[in-house]
């Protein structure tokens, strides 16, 4: 995706091979970009979460026979497609003596509004395509003040749900429902987030006045679960000093962290990538890897600079333990 078209296509051993490019109707700018069956036709439709004049305008699309229709336009919320882990089961084979499993993780389109004085605000749905709408179907149990792309839902733990929170360039945390609240039971030791998705979005305020504010469309962890066990992706970028960040998207390099749970410490770090130079744009795992293992795919840009010329963009992979 680019901030006005997307283009699809085939990845060749050598090249990205274009097969269509679509935009849509009006000047909004794509912040991130997704892909899900909305209307159980079998196919994916392509999600993209929006920018225009400062409020969200996102947009879906179909993808058929080589050209794009627009199913949705200007959506007032920010989009996003996640993973939601199943519940234990309650039944046990007492015959055979087999523990509880887990209902395998479903993929759900959540969205979030905005207000006057913040452009992620108020709580987060799960959205069902009718139409040429987004619905409302369903709230998310999160804790209070979160925003769209500051979490990712973890399997249960302990009969508990749970969640990892990236709150902007800090420590990741993780959180156990207790109850009607969310407790926090372990922080990293590194800063995780930053990132060079930026777009300009005023805030308006009650007498007219606009406050220039710019809206960070972060990359929160990814879980890599197979039923037994999971990993948790996690990306640092290596910022500036504390004063540039949010001013200057300058990034040095990257680096991926992958973390597995423990009965004990919560989390243990079992691998790191080595450093890349440059930023990620986005990055997704799937069972690409030997003997069908989990690979992690990313998409960066080689050092961007601090004026980002020159800039080319990269995909490369990673075989997870």
């Amino acid at each position: 995706m680019e901030r006005s078209k997307v283009r699809l296509g085939r990845l060749s051993s050598k090249d990205f091979d274009q097969s269509a490019e679509c935009g849509w109707k009006g000047a909004a700018h794509g912040a991130r970009i997704y892909a899900m069956d909305l209307n159980g036709d079998g196919d994916d439709e392509i999600i993209i979460s929006a920018v225009e004049e400062g409020m969200p305008a996102s947009v879906v699309l179909d993808y058929e026979k080589g050209s794009c229709r627009q199913l949705v336009s200007r959506a007032r919320l920010s989009l996003r497609v996640i993973e939601i882990p199943g519940p234990l089961q309650s039944e046990v084979d007492e015959t055979k003596g087999l523990p509880a499993r887990r209902v395998p993780a479903r993929r759900a389109l959540v969205g979030q509004g905005w207000s006057s004085g913040s452009f992620f605000s108020g709580p987060i749905h799960e959205l069902k395509l009718s139409g040429r709408k987004l619905r409302r179907v369903k709230r998310l149990k999160l804790p209070r003040g979160t925003k769209l792309y500051q979490f990712t839902m973890l399997p249960p733990r302990q009969g508990r749900e749970a969640l990892m929170k990236m709150k902007g360039y800090r420590r990741l945390g993780v959180s156990w429902l207790e109850g009607k609240k969310f407790r926090g039971v372990w922080h990293s030791g590194q800063r995780f987030g930053g990132s060079l998705n930026l777009l300009p979005a005023p805030q308006r305020e009650a007498l007219g006045q606009e406050d220039a504010e710019t809206v960070t469309f972060d990359l929160p962890p990814v879980v890599a679960d197979d039923q037994e066990n999971y990993l948790v992706i996690a990306l640092r970028h290596d910022m500036p000093l504390k004063g540039f960040v949010g001013r200057q998207p300058y990034i040095r390099g990257a680096q991926f962290v992958v973390y597995r749970p423990d009965p004990v410490l919560t989390f243990t770090e079992v691998m790191r990538t080595v450093r890349l130079p440059g930023a990620v744009i986005d990055y997704y795992v799937d069972r690409a890897g030997r003997g069908a293992s989990w690979r992690l795919f990313v998409l960066m840009q080689e050092n961007p600079g601090y004026f980002h010329k020159g800039t080319r963009s990269v995909i490369m992979a990673f075989d997870l333990p």
